[in-house]
């Protein structure tokens, strides 16, 4: 927050001194946040801070702007087009991909932040069911919607003991094909305010499944990704201080997957029993319901065991749908 302070100061500071800097910063519009919708044709919304440099208060103000094209970069040219003054993209720290969008337009997306030099490889990314409706929102901070919704984001991690991973640098994996899963923030407006609603969960950039927050921990928790901090679960706060995990896996018949894992934690008793049930629930949808390893499983074997790997990669989604996991939670209070 101090940060995105003192840039509008700079903005101001630079309006007031009368200096040639000033016109630039005066001829600017900058992004906080963009969003994307779209099938045959795609849509980008983009949250824009306005700044007035003749003011000698800090006067801001928030405009949406939004354009379409065959492709990303051709909505992208057609919104800079729309507006009289430049985009400035390097504080934008929010990206939305709505619901709507398909592997081939994600993996564009992905591309175009690649490409574009000003957009900071640390922004976030979050999914929406009505990106317009999302970024359209009066921002809660005077600020930007965008920056509010990354404070959320930052607050709920925290509070639930995860890594959402949700950053361009954690996703560009998946645009190189290292890796084929990862999942985002889901986020509703309700009230007229930005509220965290789940994850959704991308297999090779395709939708797989949206999970509710009460599910969230324990399908990090089978990612392992978690952390040590406080998580409420049933109106209830839990203290995870400590994790162990010890990943087996084998091959027979069929490939067997057994994964044990210790939380440390003070609290609510009744926690591990619901995180056991609701991991266990989340395990046999993987394989009966979304058919494909939401967990990363196989990139642990492969990180693991990569004698196995070899003989099992090529095939591994058929060996996952028909595989033996078992999962055990145990506490320590």
């Amino acid at each position: 927050m101090r940060l995105k302070a003192a840039f509008l100061s700079v903005l101001i500071s630079l309006s007031l001194c009368g200096c040639g800097v000033y016109k630039e910063a005066d001829m600017q519009y900058t992004v906080a946040a963009l969003g994307f919708e779209g099938g045959s044709t795609v849509s980008v919304y983009a949250e824009i801070i306005t700044v007035n440099p003749e003011s000698t208060k800090q006067e801001t103000g928030n405009l949406l702007a939004s354009s379409q094209g065959e492709t990303v970069k051709e909505a992208i040219s057609s919104l800079k087009h729309s507006l009289s003054k430049p985009l400035f993209f390097s504080h934008c720290g929010l990206i939305c991909l709505g619901e709507s969008l398909k592997e081939n337009r994600i993996k564009e997306i992905l591309d175009y932040c690649y490409e574009n030099d000003e957009i900071n490889h640390s922004v976030y990314f979050i999914s929406s069911d009505n990106t317009e409706e999302l970024l359209s929102l009066s921002s809660q901070s005077e600020m930007a919607t965008g920056y509010d919704i990354m404070g959320v984001i930052r607050q709920a991690a925290k509070a639930e003991c995860v890594d959402y991973n949700n950053r361009y640098y954690e996703i560009e994996a998946v645009r190189q094909g290292v890796q084929d899963i990862f999942s985002l923030p889901i986020f509703k407006v309700q009230d007229g305010s930005p509220l965290l609603n789940g994850i959704r969960i991308y297999t090779n950039c395709e939708k797989t499944v949206d999970l509710t927050n009460e599910e969230t921990y324990s399908y990090y928790l089978l990612r392992d990704l978690t952390k040590k901090g406080s998580i409420i679960t049933d109106g209830k706060t839990v203290k995870i201080t400590s994790k162990d995990d010890d990943f087996e896996v084998s091959l027979d018949e069929k490939l067997h997957i057994s994964l044990e894992t210790e939380i440390g934690f003070k609290g609510n008793e009744e926690f591990i029993s619901t995180v056991q049930k609701q991991s266990e629930e989340l395990i046999k949808k993987s394989i009966y319901i979304y058919k494909t390893d939401i967990f990363g499983f196989g990139a642990r074997i492969h990180k693991r065991n990569e004698k196995l790997w070899n003989k099992i990669g090529e095939n591994y989604s058929e060996f996952y749908l028909n595989s033996d996991i078992s999962f055990k939670l145990t506490g320590r209070n």
